[in-house]
């Protein structure tokens, strides 16, 4: 087994989950996400602190995408959300969660910070996305990708997961990455310019978030 996926796995069954599903997920991704390889790491976190299902769909009509972004630590000590919404006039808000174990052992979200994107900013991610490739496919992972700066097939001990979605009023698109064992190139500009955006500093030379 691969060692990042192991790692990701033990985030999931460490857990704690307020209501799963027959199948034993927590309802924070669909079906066809959890079904597949390497995803899912952050589903029963994410529904613990309250996080949205995106894939439910966009209810406001004011609201024309949304994208979340979730970092999930390999060693199970925290995640990092980045969730960008964009409104009718292309401007957006990005707010970024931290979320860790309190001192009962129960996930919280320990930090929440958020700022306004401008329309020119939200087309740049856009565009980066576009280039990237990221939404090209309704469930895909990048892991393997031939054009990873740290080598196809590099394991981390450290190894961070990254799951990145996007709502629609019409379509739901889900992707993930082991981001600390593979910065594939075509991908990264997307991943710095979104993270630095949301002043999310990388640690460890890049490898962490």
């Amino acid at each position: 087994m691969n060692a990042c996926f192991a790692l990701a796995v033990l985030v999931v069954l460490a857990s704690p989950c307020r209501a799963r599903t027959v199948d034993g997920t927590c309802g924070t991704f669909p079906a066809s996400v959890m079904a597949a390889p390497y995803n899912g790491a952050s589903d029963c976190i994410l529904h613990t602190v309250g996080e949205r299902p995106l894939w439910h769909g966009i209810a406001e009509k004011s609201v024309r995408q949304k994208i979340r972004f979730t970092f999930t630590d390999g060693h199970g000590r925290y995640l990092r959300t980045l969730d960008l919404t964009e409104h009718a006039d292309g401007s957006g808000n990005l707010v970024l969660k931290s979320i860790a174990r309190d001192d009962d052992g129960r996930w919280v979200i320990s930090s929440q910070h958020s700022r306004r994107l401008s329309a020119e900013q939200v087309l740049r991610i856009d565009a980066l996305s576009q280039a990237a490739g990221v939404w090209d496919f309704p469930v895909g992972s990048w892991d393997g990708d031939v054009n990873s700066k740290r080598g196809r097939g590099s394991i981390y001990l450290h190894c961070e997961m990254l799951e990145m979605e996007r709502a629609t009023p019409d379509d739901y698109r889900f992707s993930s990455i082991n981001i600390s064992c593979n910065h594939p190139a075509k991908l990264m500009p997307l991943v710095d310019y979104i993270t630095d955006l949301a002043r999310l500093k990388p640690a460890l030379g890049g490898l962490l978030y």
